[in-house]
């Protein structure tokens, strides 16, 4: 477990492509400032508990206050081609 604070890295590439800035640059409504602003809140590095994934009354809670108000990735479109596919 991290003793510190861990350093963030902005501004190096994870991965091969377009990040999320250079995506929302091509959209065609003005994004947020705030969704453009790198920020950064260590949360620490304790161990979260294995209830967190077992619980009933924690996944009730995530339906009720979380899951309604997230977009979920499923599929590209690719991966459809047809209508009915899945």
């Amino acid at each position: 477990m991290a003793e510190r604070d861990p350093e963030p890295t902005y501004g190096s590439a994870r991965s091969e492509g377009i990040d999320w800035n250079g995506l929302m640059a091509l959209d065609s409504r003005t994004v947020p400032d705030f969704l453009t602003e790198e920020s950064y809140t260590y949360r620490g590095s304790d161990p979260i508990p294995a209830e967190r994934y077992t619980s009933e009354e924690f996944a009730k809670l995530e339906r009720e206050r979380m899951w309604p108000y997230v977009w979920q990735f499923v599929a590209r479109e690719e991966d459809l081609p047809e209508p009915g596919d899945f």
